[in-house]
């Protein structure tokens, strides 16, 4: 056993030396004075540390606090310690236990036998607290770090965000938060399994680790997604990480011999003299990865002002859509429809208008791109398909209106999705007694394709049911002849954009006379939305559209005042 005797006194360095050879314990023995001198000798036998350390508590050059200090805290490697005194006190013993050490002997009450003891239990305590110091260091290791990738996880990188806030503080730096989520991962893993999955999350961790630097933070916040704190760089330095990032992932991944191409959505927050709340940056980043995913994915965008008040525009518009919901306050305007021919009201389109408590009528471009995302729209369709529906019972009550007078009602794409909507349809036909046929139900074509094959298995159900399907927006999709061959629509509304510039533009007309055609060699009626002058309106005559509808007619009227402009029309 290798041993190290500090103490300044040599006639109490020869009585613990002749202790030591009446013990049974084979010792190899070095003596030095001072705690500088144990300190140097330690360091030295670094490699063949010491088994032990007999250290007087008095020194001449420093306390044996001092040396335990710096022996415990690593420095000079680390080994077992007990204290000799000459004096009795117990505070001072309970202190060098608190300290580290593994026992406290006073000089005149120590024997072979007991020095012998004290030794041996002092290892066996030194070795149990270095097991139980590995364990609380596995221990911590496991709740600071992400169990599949080793990065830090949520808690470890919050801490230590917090600890470079305040260190930031004090000299000053910048910081950017980034925050990374993988594109079309739920794919990946409900095609090869979650075994794949987690490999693939597995090498996306090694390939962002070689990206970052070592003074930068980079975490698993769950799931697919990644957060990166770049800490000390000047501004604009995330634009190049996130450079790095798209480039380390234009060579694709191999998992399990398969050949997985990634792409990611990124989105930055940049941090210079502002104060750090974790919570806000997190939340201005995911904005920003958001805004990177709805414009299309695999790109990074930047936290902006713009993106704070557009978040907070769809809080609060949400929250007061719900209460609208529960008031009913969404209603139907109706705008006529024209046949061309005879130049009479065939129909209406019931658009949706909200009645708001506090502001009066809203038009649909301030709620209804909110009411898309959240899934409200469905509820507001419902409301208005309702309305509408009982609106057109009454006018089949009133003179004048004539019965195969046509209510044409928007539905999102998300009915289409929904077996129960046909039923609903249904109900609604008779608890108002309307022969179906005059109930016209729009869909805007490129919101089909998310799930064709229920889409077009509603539509039939629709069809059976006698409700007249129409697509909106005929055109502007990216699906319109590929998809329109497998559906039993009717009825095909060209967008308005296709006929801004008919009066002054002959690739406009050939571009607008070429959809009619299409519309109507496939044997469908063609309605053209947006006609707002009578060049327009005699473009449609002429390329022979059946029905018009726009502002040269009349703008969307509450339902009183489209009975009184039916009867005056």
């Amino acid at each position: 056993m290798k041993l190290l005797l500090v103490d300044d006194d040599q006639v109490d360095r020869m009585s613990i030396k002749r202790l030591l050879k009446k013990s049974k314990l084979d010792v190899d023995i070095t003596e030095v004075e001072t705690g500088l001198e144990a300190l140097r000798a330690i360091e030295t036998e670094q490699d063949h540390q010491y088994d032990l350390v007999l250290l007087d508590y008095q020194l001449p050059d420093m306390n044996g606090f001092e040396v335990l200090k710096r022996t415990s805290n690593g420095l000079f490697g680390a080994t077992a310690v007990i204290f000799l005194t000459g004096q009795e006190d117990e505070e001072l013993a309970s202190r060098c236990l608190e300290h580290g050490a593994q026992d406290f002997l006073l000089k005149k009450e120590i024997t072979p036998a007991h020095l012998q003891k004290a030794i041996t239990h002092s290892r066996l305590r030194y070795e149990n607290e270095k097991q139980l110091d590995n364990s609380r260091k596995l221990m911590q290791d496991l709740a600071e770090h992400d169990q599949l990738t080793g990065l830090l996880n949520r808690y470890a990188f919050e801490q230590q965000i917090k600890e470079t806030e305040a260190l930031r503080k004090r000299i000053g730096f910048t910081f950017g938060l980034m925050l990374l989520d993988l594109d079309n991962f739920k794919w990946i893993n409900d095609t090869y399994g979650h075994d794949c999955g987690d490999e693939l999350l597995k090498r996306v961790a090694e390939r962002l680790e070689h990206v970052c630097r070592e003074q930068d933070l980079l975490c698993r916040l769950g799931g697919d997604e990644f957060a990166i704190a770049l800490v000390g760089k000047a501004r604009g330095y995330s634009h190049k990480v996130a450079q790095r990032i798209f480039d380390s992932f234009k060579s694709p991944i191999y998992v399990n011999e398969l050949s997985v191409n990634v792409e990611c959505s990124i989105g930055i927050a940049d941090f210079e003299n502002d104060y750090i709340n974790l919570t806000d940056a997190l939340k201005k980043a995911d904005l920003a990865m958001y805004h990177a995913k709805s414009s299309g994915k695999n790109q990074f965008h930047y936290f902006s002002e713009e993106l704070q008040q557009a978040a907070e525009r769809r809080i609060s518009v949400e929250s007061e859509i719900r209460q609208a919901l529960t008031n009913r306050e969404f209603i139907p305007y109706f705008q006529p429809q024209i046949d061309t021919e005879t130049k009479k009201i065939i129909g209406a389109e019931a658009l949706v208008r909200w009645q708001h408590s506090e502001q009066g009528l809203i038009g649909p471009g301030e709620f209804l791109d909110i009411a898309e995302e959240t899934g409200q729209i469905k509820e507001i369709d419902q409301q208005i398909l309702e309305k509408a529906i009982a609106q057109r019972a009454e006018w089949a009550q009133s003179e004048g209106i004539k019965s195969d007078f046509r209510i044409a009602i928007n539905i999102s794409a998300r009915h289409l999705r929904d077996e129960s909507f046909t039923a609903r349809v249904k109900s609604l036909i008779s608890k108002y007694q309307l022969d179906p046929s005059v109930i016209e139900l729009e869909i805007v074509e490129s919101e089909l394709v998310n799930d064709f094959e229920m889409a077009v298995k509603v539509i039939d159900e629709l069809n059976e049911l006698g409700v007249i399907l129409a697509i909106d927006d005929f055109g502007t999709g990216y699906s319109s002849l590929s998809y329109l061959k497998h559906l039993k629509v009717h009825t095909l509304k060209v967008d308005r954009s296709f006929i801004i510039d008919v009066a002054t533009s002959n690739i406009d007309c050939n571009l607008f006379k070429g959809l009619i055609n299409l519309g109507q060699s496939m044997k469908l009626q063609i309605v053209v939305e947006g006609v707002e002058n009578i060049e327009q309106f005699e473009k449609c005559e002429l390329y022979h559209a059946e029905i018009v509808q726009g502002f040269y007619f009349s703008k969307p009227l509450d339902a009183k005042a489209f009975r009184e402009f039916y009867r005056s029309y």
